[in-house]
């Protein structure tokens, strides 16, 4: 029998190989995704009023317009919604690149995979938030507004040279959603199929592989996405 071990989401982020370890003997995905939850709120709050007055400044919403959408209500249920829709983008991630490797986990432990890699992602996320609402920048480009909501202060290439690529184009996608904490998700993705789900190299090499180019054809149909919704305001 394995000594009782604890893993929590905050160990996750300063030591992940530990923290993979214990999850074979305590498996939970729970905590790690009401981690994730609770840490996307609060940023979403955070940036509530600044992210209202961009929308305003860019002439996307009116002063006196206060639909359920633009509440505080309707931005905690959005956060949440983006923390379900992020992880089940991981979770069909794995499930279709571990049946390729001739691996077929139980649901659990994909949840588990999922749940507590993605948590230094929405760090990430609520951090850019809070920059945001510390700094309260305004535009009246429709673009660059819809791409400081979707991703203000991208741990990246994007906010080291900030006039490299037009906001919203596909190279600003790359250069802004593949940050310091996309990359640090995705080595503890990658370290959890080694310690976790106890994977060969080689199979961990290919999963990584794997992993990146479903991240690059999730971009492309996301940026697709973000096109419509720029032309739809630009009209």
């Amino acid at each position: 029998m394995h000594p009782k071990s604890y893993a929590t989401p905050g160990l996750m982020l300063v030591s992940p190989v530990t923290t993979w370890r214990n999850l074979k003997h305590q498996p939970t995905w729970l905590a790690a995704f009401i981690g994730q939850c609770i840490v996307v709120i609060l940023g979403s709050l955070a940036s509530y009023q600044p992210v209202r007055e961009l929308s305003e400044a860019a002439g996307m919403i009116q002063g006196n317009e206060v639909g359920f959408a633009h509440s505080v209500y309707g931005t905690i249920l959005l956060a949440l919604a983006l923390v379900c829709l992020t992880n089940l983008a991981v979770i069909i991630a794995i499930s279709v690149c571990l049946p390729v490797l001739g691996i077929r986990p139980k649901l659990l432990k994909i949840l588990v995979l999922a749940s507590y890699s993605l948590l230094p992602f929405a760090l990430g996320g609520a951090i850019g938030q809070l920059l945001l609402a510390f700094t309260r920048v305004l535009t009246n480009d429709p673009g660059r507004a819809i791409a400081l909501i979707i991703k203000p202060f991208p741990a990246g290439l994007a906010s080291v040279l900030p006039d490299a690529f037009p906001s919203l184009s596909f190279p600003w996608f790359v250069t802004s959603y593949i940050d310091a904490f996309s990359v640090w998700a995705l080595v503890c993705l990658i370290l959890g199929a080694r310690y976790y789900l106890e994977l060969s190299r080689t199979r961990v090499m290919w999963f990584g592989l794997g992993q990146v180019l479903i991240l690059i054809i999730t971009l492309t149909v996301f940026w697709q996405g973000t096109q419509g919704l720029r032309a739809s305001l630009a009209y």
